[in-house]
């Protein structure tokens, strides 16, 4: 949203000598914003591993919790935990 405010979108297209046909359609995007910014219901998940701490290494599975808290209208918060320890 800031980059929005910004016109960064209106700095873009310019750069590309584009034009856009209407105007950003930004509901989608708040709705996504406030389920995972401002969403009161929480749910921890334990990420087991040895390499927790490469946040690489788990980025596929952080990306697949995160969507799947915004589908459920929940925030996810990961508790990475070292299998080593």
């Amino acid at each position: 949203m800031s980059f929005y405010r910004e016109k960064l979108d209106l700095q873009v297209l310019n750069y590309f000598k584009l034009k856009s046909k209407k105007s950003a359609n930004l509901s989608p995007w708040k709705k996504i914003t406030k389920i995972i910014l401002q969403n009161k219901k929480q749910v921890n998940i334990a990420i087991i591993g040895k390499y927790v701490e490469l946040k690489d290494a788990y980025k596929s599975l952080d990306k697949a919790l995160t969507h799947g808290g915004i589908n459920n209208k929940i925030k996810v918060n990961k508790v990475r935990i070292d299998s080593e320890k």
